[in-house]
């Protein structure tokens, strides 16, 4: 794991791995630590296509790849009079909202063991213990926030997520996969995005839109997507 310096930072290099996302290929990446005053530092590196987890931030740097492709939507580009999203948010009109310090840990991690049981049952978070999870969603961090959403009093869904200085980074979402037509993982993403529109900040960031993932393949399907291209900057998506 050798490290080398940047102009600011010093990072390091994994050994090659098998891919979680695509069969066949061979993952490696590129990560610094991120320490929890680092706010200038996660929005530096968010904005260069780079992803927190924990205490490191990190961005794909796979030989024979480049399917990971930095996303984020243009909050002052996004519709939200579309007919699809105001149906998705006016079906979750219902639920009530606990922020932070209010939510139940515990709750929490047993809701993360439902979504990871029934959507992702290979993946190495699945055996993640309370603790792990503990660390994860609630370790204090001053740019890191939580939103939980409660059907009467049953948490059905709960999001990660970073604040940044030109809007917010999702870290990571959890919802009831036994609610299917309330399009959960849709209607977190609609609801943050709505909470950036007031405070007028201009972008969500929301990861790796893989195309070749049926994980991470829907990311491309939100309105007002960007992605970054290496040498090019940050563009709008084409059109299918």
């Amino acid at each position: 794991m050798p490290g080398y310096k940047s102009d600011h930072f010093v990072f390091y290099q994994t050994v090659p791995d098998e891919c979680p996302y695509i069969d066949g290929n061979i993952e490696q990446k590129i990560f610094t630590e991120i320490g929890h005053q680092d706010d200038a530092k996660l929005s530096l590196l968010t904005k260069a296509g780079f992803r927190r987890s924990h205490d490191i931030i990190y961005r794909p740097n796979c030989e024979a790849c480049n399917a990971c492709i930095p996303s984020r939507i243009n909050v002052d580009d996004f519709d939200f009079s579309k007919k699809s999203v105001r149906r998705i948010l006016n079906k979750n009109s219902d639920l009530s909202i606990k922020i932070d310090h209010e939510i139940n840990a515990e709750h929490a991690y047993a809701l993360f063991k439902t979504y990871q049981e029934e959507r992702h049952t290979d993946g190495d978070m699945s055996f993640m213990s309370f603790d792990e999870f503990y660390l994860m969603f609630f370790e204090k961090r001053p740019y890191s926030k939580r939103i939980a959403f409660y059907d009467e009093e049953t948490l059905i869904a709960l999001l990660l997520y970073d604040l940044l200085e030109d809007g917010a980074s999702a870290v990571y979402s959890i919802f009831d996969p036994k609610c299917p037509k309330r399009s959960l993982g849709k209607f977190v993403v609609y609801y943050l995005l709505k909470e950036l529109k007031t405070k007028e900040n201009q972008y969500l960031y929301l990861g790796y839109w893989i195309e070749q993932s049926p994980a991470m393949s829907y990311k491309g399907s939100f309105d007002a997507l960007e992605i970054l291209k290496y040498g090019q900057g940050w563009i709008k998506k084409p059109l299918e």
